[in-house]
């Protein structure tokens, strides 16, 4: 997996940011757009009852590390997480990639305010990054621009991280 580099591992000073993408299968019932936040079905939920889901990494798309669905409580929480990064999105059941780690467009909401350059991004159930989040919230981006008064959908460039604890968790 491509990570946080010093300037060694790419061109030019400071961090050379890599991007890990993966290939899924889109079992959530309904398209994933291009920007969407999306969970993997680490649970085997009873929403994929009728898919033929195993514990098995890799290759076949019907493992629960490949298929993604909308995220839930525990994705948001805990579990990988990706960004679509299909430009024409991906249709139920169908394949293509998100990004679990790198520099992507993400949809941002926020309540009141802007999302600012630096902000701390946690995630929804409506497959949104969030401007605000709460105390004890995983991180799993950084706004790279700005993104004036967001309360409807917005998309940004972010700095995303799906995998493990993210970027840590928000302390108020």
């Amino acid at each position: 997996m491509t990570g946080i580099f010093s300037s060694l591992g790419g061109a030019g000073d400071g961090l050379f940011i890599g991007n890990y993408d993966v290939v899924v299968t889109n079992r959530s019932g309904a398209t994933f757009a291009y920007g969407d936040v999306v969970g993997f079905d680490m649970l085997a939920a009873a929403s994929q009852q009728t898919e033929t889901t195993s514990e098995s990494p890799g290759g076949s798309g019907v493992s629960i590390f490949n298929n993604a669905i909308a995220p839930h409580a525990g994705s948001i929480s805990y579990q990988p997480m990706g960004v679509c990064i299909e430009a024409a999105g991906i249709a139920d059941n169908a394949r293509g990639k998100v990004r679990i780690w790198g520099i992507c467009e993400a949809y941002v909401i926020l309540n009141s305010g802007n999302v600012t350059v630096g902000m701390d991004l946690s995630a929804t159930t409506a497959k949104n990054l969030d401007g605000a989040p709460a105390a004890g919230e995983r991180i799993v981006g950084i706004a790279l621009e700005l993104a004036t008064t967001p309360t409807t959908r917005a998309l940004i460039d972010v700095w995303f991280n799906g995998a493990g604890g993210g970027f840590g968790t928000f302390v108020s």
